[in-house]
């Protein structure tokens, strides 16, 4: 066969089709360098890539799109590319897809991606993956290792992750358009489990890992501006979510979200307001359970989420502050005003509530401190003075600063 073929080129007629034959494939292949690309056809590496490689040492970019909002994506590692597909590092997805768990193997051979909606292991070199239980041809490998680094190919992930991956050739830039939908925490050795909350539905969704994430009810959670989540395990059963929520200028205002996880679903959740500059940190962990601050009420509940008792702390002061947990117990709690930083010491017993400095000081020094607390949202305020040391019994033990440079006095008081 190959000596037929090479007695046709010979042959005048033959030899001229054979070149215009050539110069329209020629021609066809530069052109397809300045084609148009489609939204999924995008995240493949064109096929002239190679070619172009040699020409150029310009390594591929990643940039990221949000609305109208567009920024380069700092690489760790160069995007690759492979066999006609573009693949990026997992180290950089999760930076580009912060909302999505991506978990490696030590020696990147798997890698399995979680998501509100799915659950994901792709295999090193292997042309199928595991999507949601079910395996899923791809038209090419879907996880490859260079350099004992795992990269996943962006076309995959877009398509789960539902968003839009595109090559631009003319600026040797990868462009991802995609916007952040939950806000997220993965755990730790102590609390292991994932969660993703739904910043416009409210939802939560949790996950242990290597598990499909799944629906665990609908929050109270609103948020403002910038917020964050710690998770903490409470039980085998249980897990506790502390949401926090930052907004205003110049961030004065704080929501604080307790929300309590038992086997998988939501079983209790609370909300606490605060503007200023103070502390917001309770106590949430005590000897008989857990104590949540839901407005001007304490709840005390067991790790299951069950409320044991609730307490309108507000109401027994007649006040409008916000308040924080300083001590908590089945019969009483200290608790200090958010704004005037006084402490209050609550019988549970009695329902009943009083304020230290008002039960403690002598006229003069309640009338410097009344007169003060019109400066409460001064940086420099130092309220009351109060501070909890501990309990012996039904005696609780207080130290007071006078501020008139006489250090700190000793003093107590017992459950009526």
């Amino acid at each position: 066969m190959s000596k037929k073929f090479v007695a046709n080129v010979r042959n005048p007629l033959s030899s001229a089709i054979f070149r215009l034959i050539t110069a329209a494939v020629f021609i066809l292949g530069i052109a397809g360098t300045v084609l148009p690309v489609g939204v999924h056809a995008a995240a493949r590496a064109p096929a002239h890539e190679g070619f172009a490689a040699r020409k150029t040492n310009q390594p591929i970019g990643l940039m990221r799109k949000d609305g109208s909002q567009e920024w380069k994506v700092e690489l760790q590692t160069p995007v690759i590319s492979s066999n006609g597909r573009l693949y990026v590092s997992v180290p950089d997805l999760r930076t580009l897809f912060r909302d999505a768990s991506l978990i490696s193997s030590n020696d990147g051979a798997l890698v399995t991606l979680a998501y509100p909606g799915a659950l994901a292991e792709y295999r090193r070199d292997a042309r199928q993956a595991t999507v949601n239980g079910r395996s899923v041809r791809l038209d090419g490998a879907g996880l490859i290792v260079r350099q004992k680094t795992a990269y996943l190919a962006i076309r995959e992930i877009a398509s789960l992750l539902h968003a839009d991956a595109r090559y631009d050739a003319a600026r040797r830039l990868l462009v991802v358009a995609y916007a952040e939908r939950y806000l997220t925490e993965y755990g730790n050795d102590d609390a292991p489990a994932l969660i993703w909350l739904d910043g416009r539905t409210r939802q939560l969704y949790t996950a242990r890992p290597g598990e499909r994430p799944e629906a665990a009810g609908t929050t109270n959670v609103k948020l403002n501006g910038a917020g964050y989540a710690v998770t903490e395990r409470l039980d085998a059963q249980t897990i506790a979510v502390t949401v926090t929520d930052t907004y205003g200028e110049p961030s004065l205002g704080t929501n604080v979200y307790k929300l309590i996880l038992h086997q998988g679903k939501l079983t209790l959740q609370s909300k606490a307001e605060y503007y200023g500059v103070r502390r917001t940190d309770s106590v949430f962990r005590y000897a008989g359970g857990i104590a949540l601050v839901d407005g001007g009420r304490v709840l005390l509940a067991k790790p299951d989420g069950s409320v044991k008792q609730a307490a309108d702390v507000r109401k027994m002061l007649d006040t409008e502050d916000a308040i924080t947990v300083v001590y908590a117990a089945d019969d009483a709690l200290v608790v200090r005003l958010y704004l005037d930083q006084m402490l209050a010491l609550v019988n549970l017993k009695t329902k009943t509530a009083v304020l230290l400095y008002k039960q403690l000081l002598p006229a003069d020094e309640r009338k410097r401190i009344e007169e003060a607390s019109r400066y409460a949202m001064d940086f420099d305020y130092n309220g009351d003075g109060f501070e909890f040391d501990r309990r012996e019994g039904d005696a609780f033990y207080f130290t007071h600063d006078d501020e008139e440079g006489n250090g700190e006095s000793p003093y107590s008081l017992k459950l009526n």
